[in-house]
């Protein structure tokens, strides 16, 4: 089978390795169907590849800080030491929780000092609390790769690393288009059982951790 880049997937019927050979139509859309297998599959894979270290600062009176433009998940966050201020870890909660947690002085204002608690919305990390003065931090995030796109961007880590999620998320948004739902539900279900033993596979770096079972 031919290298597994944008080029290739996007090629004519006639191309070897591309989608429209594999599903034997010329006309499919091929690039938005590239683009929603993409997205299909950040919204459900989570793997070390996905991983992304970012850093900045939730300036003072302010309780929101802008996440990373291809963010996905938080798997840790912390405010780092900066000589003023102590290293803390700030539990992740639920949206509602923070803002549950708002809290307001006898003139009506947001009350100010150093977050607790966070939580993820479409693009902002949002704290329980206004901040009392600046403090920096570092949030460890599942961030999707760049959009695979013409000869600017031929490859990425589905392409390199897990191929055969990429093509089979994308033969089945081809069936779909195509309203052909057997093959939808096959590749569809072939997908989703790659994705799902990717992100266990991801996890077995814990097999050398400490892990404490309690038995009760």
């Amino acid at each position: 089978m031919a290298e597994t880049n944008y080029s290739t997937l996007v090629g004519a019927k006639t191309v070897a390795g591309s989608i429209k050979e594999k599903v034997n139509h010329a006309n499919i859309p091929i690039a938005q169907i590239v683009t929603d297998a993409e997205a299909w599959i950040y919204q459900r894979l989570r793997v070390r590849e996905m991983l992304a270290h970012t850093t900045g600062t939730l300036t003072t009176s302010t309780y929101q800080s802008v996440l990373p433009a291809l963010f996905r998940a938080s798997k840790f966050f912390m405010f780092t030491a900066n000589g003023t201020v102590a290293k803390s870890e700030p539990t992740k909660e639920l949206l509602e929780t923070v803002l549950q947690n708002w809290s307001y002085d006898g003139t009506g204002a947001r009350t100010v000092g150093k977050p607790q608690m966070y939580a993820a919305d479409g693009t902002t990390l949002t704290f329980e609390i206004e901040a009392d003065q600046n403090y920096p931090w570092h949030l460890l995030n599942y961030q999707a790769a760049a959009a695979l796109v013409g000869t600017t961007n031929e490859t990425n880590f589905l392409t390199g690393t897990y191929p055969h999620i990429l093509r089979a998320t994308s033969y089945f948004q081809a069936y779909q288009w195509m309203k052909n739902e057997r093959e939808k539900l096959y590749w569809r279900k072939v997908a989703e059982g790659e994705i799902e033993q990717a992100n266990v596979e991801s996890d077995f770096e814990l097999i050398d951790t400490d892990i404490v079972m309690e038995i009760v």
